[in-house]
């Protein structure tokens, strides 16, 4: 058998086992109602000029507890005929968090990387940042609102 094919068959194993292994990590305990409102800040904290490019754009946003058959998989960005459709899924947003202090800016992320579809960014354009789903070394960063944050007229374009 040649390396080339020992190496990639190395390599699915082991994104086999990285993606179990994820799955066993246990989910934040989060019940629906309170993911909801936690996402419910979230939108709220956003600037005035990403919420009103969300009422423009007529995009719904829906929680669910995961994808069916792709557990990993976070959020989804949708464009239908005249309207829009962000689902974040609550079960691997919850385990991607690692803990309850992570929790609200795992949901902020995700949040925000959908939203970056809306804007017409694709995977590549988002990996430039820190939301990506496979970030850049010198990936920008995206900073969660502060505890205790200005109000959204208040706050500056670049905490986004």
């Amino acid at each position: 058998m040649k390396r080339s094919h020992i190496n990639a068959a190395g390599r699915e194993h082991r994104m086999e086992y990285l993606v179990w292994m994820e799955e066993q990590r246990p989910a934040v305990a989060c019940s629906e109602d309170e993911f909801a409102t936690l996402a419910e800040c979230e939108l709220d904290a956003l600037p005035d000029w990403i919420k009103s490019a969300i009422a423009t754009h007529n995009v719904a946003i829906s929680i669910e507890d995961r994808r069916p058959n792709e557990p990993r998989t976070l959020g989804v960005f949708a464009r239908y005929s005249g309207t829009s459709q962000i689902t974040l899924y609550r079960l691997p947003i919850s385990r991607v968090a690692g803990g309850r202090q992570h929790l609200r800016r795992a949901i902020h992320d995700t949040l925000l990387h959908e939203l970056g579809h809306l804007f017409g960014m694709n995977e590549i354009d988002l990996d430039h940042y820190s939301i990506g789903n496979n970030p850049l070394p010198d990936a920008q960063p995206i900073h969660a609102p502060r505890p205790g944050a200005p109000a959204d007229n208040e706050t500056s374009d670049r905490d986004y």
